[in-house]
């Protein structure tokens, strides 16, 4: 911006703040610049293009080395170089968003024809193509119907969750009757599909697996001069960075090659060990032994707490 011909001011439009006319140019208190001309048509355009371009180009700088070089934008965040990299907590939430706009799309995609595969209620026959794919539901590989299970609800008066699960041959373990309840929740609430309720709470799942992650690598990594905080960004940026993987494996598959998502078997462990080894920088024996470590703690510990949150929600919801 040419500072050589704006208007300036003895004191900040903004905050009130003295300034010397000659040679302020920004306010040293607030930051705003010291210019009291109206707002022009090319000065909004210019200040978006500046903005767009510095969005951008920190865009670049944390989303290309996020994908390329596994670890390493954790590995600088923590060592306090932080102005050029998006917020962790921030880059997370963005990207989950995404992720699940992009498995929204695939899945619509894909269960196209999922009414043929449909169980019925009753007979626990294929229900054929006359059925509304939209009345379908699905748990643990079982198919119902919806509107066959609510009139059976409530014309017969059957509301006992073990008597509707054997209805539709659904084995009775214990996670199926915490989703099976959880289905029965949105039946009788708003009429909500189970799969959308899921998705309205995954994200805020995935956010609450974050700190279980940080201290499944606290346990592992504690005595390194790691805080938990810095475990923490750690998970952030690693699972943006799985999830940004995930994105363009989704785009890929729906746009150009349908099964590109079986890449992914390999690349995703892969990528987790590189980005211990960055930040730990340990050898490639203690990497794998200890990504394996933090793996089985993490699981153990996540499926604790997912149902733990299964179990509120039931109650809760």
């Amino acid at each position: 911006m040419n500072l050589h011909h704006i208007k300036r001011s003895d004191s900040c439009l903004n905050c009130g703040t003295r300034l010397d006319p000659e040679t302020d140019h920004y306010c040293p208190y607030c930051g705003q610049l010291n210019n009291t001309q109206k707002e022009t048509v090319g000065h909004l355009l210019r200040d978006l293009v500046e903005e767009f371009l510095h969005l951008d180009s920190k865009v670049m700088r944390s989303l290309v080395p996020l994908i390329t070089k596994p670890g390493k934008i954790a590995k600088e965040y923590i060592a306090g170089q932080r102005v050029r990299y998006f917020h962790p907590v921030r880059m997370f939430l963005t990207l989950t968003v995404i992720l699940f706009i992009v498995m929204g799309s695939d899945k619509s995609h894909e269960n196209e024809p999922a009414a043929n595969d449909a169980i019925t209620l009753y007979g626990g026959s294929s229900s054929g193509g006359n059925q509304d794919s939209a009345d379908i539901a699905t748990i643990s590989g079982v198919s119902f119907s919806r509107s066959a299970l609510r009139r059976y609800m409530t014309k017969d008066g059957i509301t006992d969750p073990s008597a509707l699960m054997d209805s539709i041959r659904l084995e009775r373990s214990v996670v199926n009757r915490l989703v099976f309840g959880l289905y029965l929740k949105s039946v009788d609430r708003s009429r909500m599909s189970f799969d959308d309720f899921l998705m309205t709470k995954a994200h805020w799942i995935l956010f609450t697996m974050m700190p279980v992650f940080a201290i499944a690598l606290f346990m592992f990594y504690g005595r390194r001069h790691f805080t938990v905080v810095d475990h923490l960004v750690h998970a952030f940026y690693m699972h943006s960075g799985v999830f940004l993987i995930l994105i363009v494996s989704g785009l890929i598959s729906m746009l150009i090659y349908e099964h590109f998502d079986v890449i992914l078997v390999l690349l995703l462990p892969a990528y987790y060990l590189v980005s211990l080894r960055t930040v730990y920088e340990q050898s490639w024996l203690m990497t794998i032994l200890m990504g394996l470590g933090v793996g089985f703690a993490y699981m153990a510990m996540a499926g604790f707490v997912f149902g733990l949150i299964s179990v509120i929600l039931v109650f809760v919801w």
